[in-house]
């Protein structure tokens, strides 16, 4: 599904655009696929004169992709954080000589 959505929207059957709307209706997409698909319906909309439609899709993706970036984010600062030096200099922290 998320292929097909990265292909372009020009190119996406009726029964496809369905299926995506059926799909992110569900809410069970991961993360990556539900940015696609929403950019994906937010092109067949906007090319169909649908432009709320459009704009709810553009909104949910760039929702969806702050959300993702917020994340990798917070991973990062953790996997930066929780360095073995950290770990070795934080070692008497909590336990009294």
């Amino acid at each position: 599904m998320a292929l097909v959505a990265k292909a372009g929207a020009e190119a996406v059957a009726p029964d496809t655009a369905a299926a995506f709307r059926d799909a992110v209706a569900a809410d069970k997409l991961p993360r990556d696929d539900a940015i696609l698909v929403h950019y994906a319906l937010g092109v067949i909309d906007d090319r169909a004169a649908c432009y709320g439609a459009a704009f709810g899709h553009f909104s949910a993706a760039n929702d969806l992709t702050r959300r993702e970036q917020a994340a990798n984010r917070f991973v990062f600062h953790i996997e930066h954080l929780c360095v073995s030096a950290y770990f070795h200099s934080a070692v008497s922290i909590g336990n009294p000589p």
